[in-house]
């Protein structure tokens, strides 16, 4: 199984997208992370294909850059 996870932060001003076969693990070295411990896991979506789990993650991370563009130029 694959995962496409999305961490927020204490505060809840950042978002973090990523990817992982194994969401348990990398979510606890998440946490020993000083920039991220703290964070909580909000959403996560879960994938036979690697390749599908990447590709959304990749669609994912494109949204957020776009919707943060458009914020600025505001």
């Amino acid at each position: 199984m694959f995962y496409v996870y999305v961490l927020q932060s204490a505060d809840g001003k950042n978002l973090y997208y990523g990817f992982s076969s194994n969401l348990k693990q990398r979510f606890a070295e998440h946490q020993k992370m000083p920039k991220h411990a703290g964070w909580k896991l909000i959403y996560y979506e879960a994938y036979l294909n690697e390749q599908d789990a990447r590709n959304r993650e990749r669609m994912l991370k494109r949204v957020r850059s776009c919707t943060r563009a458009s914020e600025a130029a505001y």
